[in-house]
């Protein structure tokens, strides 16, 4: 989600990597032009299904400008 490597180790703290998981669901869902409903709840909370629609759906993963 072009975030830093450190912001890796805030996974390993209790209450911080569920709002990093969070925010990196939302960020990915907007690259691939997805509202902010979708990724919280087929990103975040059904992540199973959620990536099965962006792999098999029609959408396409836009860069940072």
């Amino acid at each position: 989600a072009g975030y830093s490597a450190w912001l890796g180790l805030l996974y390993f703290v209790p209450i911080a990597n569920v709002v990093l998981a969070i925010i990196v669901a939302i960020k990915v869902g907007e690259r691939f032009g997805k509202g902010g409903a979708f990724s919280f709840f087929l990103l975040f909370l059904l992540p199973f299904i959620g990536y099965l629609i962006l792999g098999f759906g029609d959408a396409r993963y836009t860069k940072r400008a």
